[in-house]
């Protein structure tokens, strides 16, 4: 779907999973427009189908000539009906996918951003607890794709994420920035997921973020030091350069280089306690 956006495509998306179980999206200039579904639920207070009686009309034309709703009112309902929809696909499992670049049903009258979508649908996905750990664990950085995130209808917690997220952010910290942690977990993954964001290489997050809680718990030179107690200084002194190499301020980027420095004057006056 987001390739159909980012190439602004005109056309029906065929999403088949089964014989029986079928979906179709159209797109405009890579914008959902319609989506129908071999089913029959019926989403939304006005419906977007035809009528049962004659099946010459919508039914959401007929209360619009009629007066009794605006085209304001009709269109949100609309928008939320596509939106439902489109979000019940994620669900379907390996479904086969074919695009023919013809429209082959009425738009309706807003079109839906194709990235909206998908991250509405995202939101509702969970994700296994090594999954969610590793987003908490490591370090993540906006990619040029993301981008399109600033376009994007996003929570205020999403949008406050996002602008730490320029800089680089520890997932950790990203998620202590915002009060529903749970949404926003689950936008980090689905972040990443979709390639918007991405863990930087190179240095050992992983272990600035253990030095980093040894720090603010108050361990002592030793365990700093991954030391056992009464070694010499000379260990110390090799044990120092060995972290150093992983943890400096040069090897990190962002909020992270403040943190990477801390840890660094720890572990120097760690070292300066075996005098």
């Amino acid at each position: 779907m987001l390739h159909l956006e980012r190439s602004g495509a005109t056309g029906t998306l065929n999403v088949e999973p089964t014989r029986s179980l079928r979906a179709q999206l159209t797109f405009l200039d890579g914008r959902v427009v319609h989506a129908a579904m071999s089913d029959t639920r019926r989403l939304g207070r006005y419906l977007a189908t035809a009528l049962p009686s004659s099946g010459d009309g919508l039914i959401g034309e007929r209360l619009l000539q009629a007066g009794d709703v605006d085209a304001g009112e009709l269109a949100h309902a609309l928008r939320r009906q596509l939106r439902q929809r489109v979000v019940s696909l994620f669900g379907w499992r390996a479904p086969a996918l074919s695009f023919a670049k013809e429209v082959r049903a009425t738009p309706i009258p807003e079109p839906w951003s194709t990235l909206d979508l998908v991250l509405a649908a995202l939101r509702t996905q969970s994700s296994a607890p090594s999954v969610i750990e590793r987003i908490r664990r490591l370090p993540w950085r906006l990619q040029p794709a993301g981008e399109r995130l600033h376009r994007a209808t996003l929570f205020p917690e999403e949008r406050a994420m996002l602008l730490a997220l320029r800089e680089g952010v520890l997932g950790a910290d990203a998620l202590a920035m915002v009060g529903h942690a749970e949404r926003a977990q689950r936008a980090l993954v689905g972040w990443h997921r979709l390639g918007l964001i991405a863990a930087p290489r190179g240095a050992d997050y992983a272990l600035l973020l253990r030095k980093q809680r040894e720090l603010r718990r108050g361990a002592c030179a030793s365990r700093l030091l991954d030391l056992p107690r009464g070694a010499s200084r000379p260990e110390a002194r090799r044990a120092l350069r060995r972290l150093l190499r992983s943890v400096h301020p040069d090897r990190f980027e962002g909020s992270l280089q403040d943190a990477s420095a801390e840890v660094a004057r720890a572990l120097i006056a760690a070292e300066r306690a075996f005098h």
